[in-house]
């Protein structure tokens, strides 16, 4: 594993938090200027709220705010007594294909992994949708992550 690779996993492993509900679990991020955990809509299964637990506080109960199924994206309320680092979004304008990449998770129940790729496409389409096509390993587990 080269230093770059290392250093960010130990970046994301700080800054994302699993999420439990009744189907299983998944990973979410701290958007903390807009105030919301973002995670996937299959993840939180059409639950109200959710059991989250991170490195940094106790699992609690988190309300989530809203779902958009079209796009597998949900938002959650985070913690309020919590101390919680942020995770800052890419620009997808800098993207270029060929880009590494690295995609974090909980595969099949292998706390905080991560694995290695590159950006294949940047503008993919399908079914109208805009996609980032990636050869990096995604496995059960890795839903509501980062890359």
């Amino acid at each position: 594993m080269n230093n770059e690779f290392e250093r960010n996993n130990k970046y994301v492993s700080e800054r994302y938090y699993t999420n439990s509900y009744p189907n299983g679990n998944g990973y979410r991020v701290l958007l903390k200027n807009y105030g919301l955990i973002v995670t996937n809509n299959h993840v939180v299964a059409n639950n109200p709220e959710v059991t989250i637990a991170g490195k940094t506080f106790d699992k609690t109960l988190s309300r989530v705010w809203y779902t958009d199924s079209q796009h597998d994206l949900a938002f959650l309320e985070p913690p309020a007594d919590a101390e919680l680092p942020e995770i800052i979004l890419g620009d997808y304008e800098a993207m270029k294909d060929g880009d590494n990449v690295i995609a974090i998770g909980h595969p099949y129940g292998l706390n905080y992994s991560a694995t290695q790729g590159v950006i294949s496409k940047v503008d993919r389409i399908r079914d109208g949708e805009k996609y980032i096509q990636i050869d990096a390993a995604i496995n059960p587990g890795n839903s509501g992550a980062l890359l």
